[in-house]
């Protein structure tokens, strides 16, 4: 009876237990009071603080000039425990796309236990005439295999050329 619907889910925050061997147990009752109780082991081992993910965005960089036109802004995201995932890549808070991932073997140099290597690289192009002129906020998410994420974000300026601002030559 009750076919196709006879079966169960349950989420499970692990970082609410200590790491190790836990049992975890279901019980299932009938309509008529009858009753099966199922148990299995399972291990918890969560990531520590001590190996966060880093993320960086390299460009656009405090020292970048006004971007005019296309642009490609690009970083680096890694952790010793996992691979990079994705970035997804929002401009002043509106989600554009997701980034590619490269290779960053520089970023691997300073960080030689890094997962992935050298493919913990981003990049994305931009074409900066989709955007008002003025000073626009870059965000990243870099989320890792293993469900870490990192964000970071950086200040940049537009200051496209458009016909009300272009000298004219005589």
């Amino acid at each position: 009876p009750n076919c196709p619907n006879v079966g169960f889910n349950f989420a499970l925050d692990t970082t609410a237990f200590a790491d190790g061997t836990h049992t975890v147990e279901a019980t299932a009752t009938a309509s008529d009071g009858t009753f099966y109780t199922l148990s299995n082991s399972f291990t918890i081992s969560n990531i520590t603080s001590a190996t966060p993910t880093v993320v960086n965005i390299d460009n656009p960089g405090t020292t970048s000039a006004p971007f005019q036109g296309g642009a490609r802004f690009f970083g680096w995201a890694l952790n010793d425990n996992a691979t990079l995932a994705d970035v997804r890549v929002s401009i002043d808070g509106a989600f554009i796309g997701h980034a590619t991932i490269i290779p960053r073997g520089d970023a691997c140099n300073v960080y030689p236990g890094a997962q992935g290597c050298p493919n913990v690289g981003w990049s994305i192009p931009l074409d900066t005439t989709i955007l008002a002129n003025g000073t626009h906020t870059f965000s990243v998410l870099a989320r890792m295999t293993n469900g870490q994420q990192a964000a970071a974000s950086a200040s940049f300026t537009v200051a496209n050329f458009s016909t009300s601002n272009n000298p004219i030559a005589m």
